[in-house]
């Protein structure tokens, strides 16, 4: 067999392990088994590694064609990178429509849909103090999860920053029930479109594009994707302030700096950098201390509002300008969590993102794979970008560890400007390596990362998360037609969910004191409620073990009114059931 003819077969399997992949990756794969043999395939990574693979051995037996074609995807590209990354944004925003939890659980998801509520009434003070409960009660008690008690005895007050609940107190405005659902999901889109802009302003439009996939797919981008929280929001309005800063607009960009802060205020910092790219004077110029001094002024007309929004609002909620939302903050940051948090977030970057991300470290490295301009147009950009990288890591690396690989969302607002970087660094190698050699490459290494990540964001469970937090809003609203309109659930998980969807108070069990759980139920019964326990699975060895020494009805030993088979199991038990049990 010639060797043309073996190019071309070549040619064709690698395709046909490409197709495969894609294959595999829709359908979620199949496992085929008879009496003889068993075939199963349900990993589209290793045929999409097997397809590059060919695709290289195929280069290297074809390379003037490969040459050819690789020359027309880069012109394609360059001419219509935009619409590429129009098509990914959809596509983003397709997915977290899909696929988004649409339910107002845990403390998260609760603590913003229902603040944009509170933003629609106009107060965002929860007033309780008509309740009257007397001791074992106290304001922590009666605080859902998202909420804790407020400057003004028997009123408490969001705990989470107001940028994201005022988005979605519009979109409910407009879109109705489900608009503060769409946020997430519509944002995501916008950061698909600021990664290339911010790419193709940074380098070229291959950049952008291949920057924008990568952040569209990656595993930490789209399981945030699905949660009606911050981390996506945030990272969109920072990508934007640093495009603003890029193109030399410091007003525009000092106005995405306050959305930004808005948003996540603990992320003040990040202005400084975002300062340093937009207010660099040009040293060529005789009057750039006059520009500085110019830029400086429009900056701080665009960021002051929303650091003193978030001021004002501080001392109205919380009691003081500087007083957050999260009280004891002295206990979530310690130097001594930065070695755990390192051994946690580096791995974990690694593993999801695979160690492609690490590629850019090179533009600070090296001026071989800078990006693109005079020096003293690098030079602002390069400090502004490792300034803003370094300032998002030391905003978190004394934080409070957690064990779950999805808390890099801390970390978003960095992944455009990490994967814009590590492409760029790729796209720098042209004079190393030539022009052929380096879309190869560059194409190669993204369509790899791009299915790792891709499978990851699967096989992590990102798509199936709607079925888990459904279950919120599925015993939120059975109990709001089952229950009396008295009736007070003791709850931790659920007592936020269950105050949204029942309109029922909720009690924090886990707030009050130790063996109080009988005196928590007379004074509950005096008022006229009916109390229940709701619990999930898990929190029942954990109600046990704070009331079950005192009380017998912490012991919980009777059969639940009512039973959720849920992801994860929940229960109402209803304390009068327990006299109706015989007991030896």
């Amino acid at each position: 067999m010639s060797k043309h003819s073996v190019a071309r077969v070549l040619l064709v399997v690698s395709l046909a392990a490409l197709g495969w992949s894609v294959l595999v990756f829709l359908t979620g794969g199949f496992t085929w088994e008879t009496t003889s043999f068993r075939f199963s395939s349900h990993d589209p990574f290793r045929p999409l590694v097997a397809a590059v693979l060919g695709l290289l051995a195929y280069w290297a037996m074809a390379p003037q064609t490969v040459a050819t074609f690789m020359d027309r995807v880069d012109r394609a590209i360059s001419r219509r990178g935009t619409i590429v990354a129009v098509v990914l944004a959809v596509a983003v925003a397709a997915a977290g429509i899909k696929y988004g939890t649409y339910a107002a659980s845990g403390s998260d998801s609760y603590g913003y849909v229902s603040q944009a509520d509170l933003w629609l009434t106009g107060r965002l003070r929860v007033d309780q103090r008509a309740l009257d409960l007397a001791s074992p009660f106290d304001d922590w008690a009666l605080s859902p999860l998202g909420y804790h008690p407020g400057p003004t005895p028997h009123v408490i007050v969001p705990t989470y920053a107001p940028g994201l609940p005022l988005l979605m107190a519009a979109a409910k405005t407009t879109a109705g029930t489900n608009g503060p659902y769409y946020v997430v999901p519509l944002m995501g889109a916008l950061t698909v479109l600021l990664t290339f802009l911010l790419g193709r302003l940074l380098f070229d439009d291959i950049v952008g594009v291949a920057a924008s996939a990568l952040v569209a797919v990656s595993p930490t981008f789209q399981f945030q994707l699905m949660w009606p929280m911050s981390d996506v929001p945030a990272a969109a309005a920072w990508t934007l302030a640093v495009v603003m800063a890029v193109l030399r607009r410091p007003f525009a960009a000092g106005l995405a700096s306050a959305a930004a802060i808005v948003i996540r205020p603990n992320l003040v910092p990040l202005t400084v950098a975002v300062a340093i790219i937009a207010i660099w004077p040009d040293p060529r110029r005789r009057e750039h201390m006059a520009d500085l001094v110019h830029a400086c002024a429009w900056f701080a007309i665009g960021v002051i509002p929303g650091a003193g929004g978030i001021a004002l609002l501080n001392k109205y909620l919380y009691g003081g300008p500087t007083v957050a939302g999260y009280t004891h903050l002295d206990s979530l940051f310690r130097w001594g969590h930065a070695t755990t948090n390192v051994a946690r977030y580096v791995p974990w970057l690694l593993v999801t993102q695979t160690p492609f991300v690490a590629a850019a470290l090179l533009p600070f490295a090296s001026r071989r794979f800078t990006v693109p301009g005079t020096e003293s147009e690098r030079g602002p950009i390069r400090a502004g970008l490792a300034a803003f990288l370094a300032l998002l890591a030391l905003s978190y690396i004394f934080y409070q560890p957690f064990d779950d690989w999805w808390f890099l969302r801390f970390f978003l607002p960095g992944f455009p400007m990490l994967l814009i970087l590590a492409a760029g660094a790729l796209r720098s190698t042209t004079s190393l390596i030539g022009r052929t050699a380096q879309i190869v490459l560059l194409a190669a290494v993204v369509i790899v990362v791009f299915g790792w990540e891709l499978s990851t964001a699967q096989w992590r469970g990102v798509y199936n998360v709607h079925a888990g937090e459904q279950r919120y809003v599925t015993v939120g609203r059975e109990l709001a037609d089952s229950t009396p309109t008295n009736a007070v659930f003791l709850a931790m998980q659920h007592s936020g969910s269950l105050r949204y969807y029942t309109r029922r108070l909720t009690v924090r069990y886990d707030s009050l004191p130790p063996g109080s759980l009988d005196e928590a139920l007379a004074v509950l019964r005096s008022r006229g409620f009916h109390p229940y326990f709701l619990l999930e699975q898990w929190e029942e060895s954990a109600f046990r073990r704070r009331f079950a020494d005192k009380s017998v009805m912490g012991r919980i030993d009777w059969p639940p009114a009512r039973k959720w088979a849920t992801a994860s199991s929940v229960a109402l038990y209803d304390p009068e059931d327990r006299s109706k049990v015989a007991r030896p």
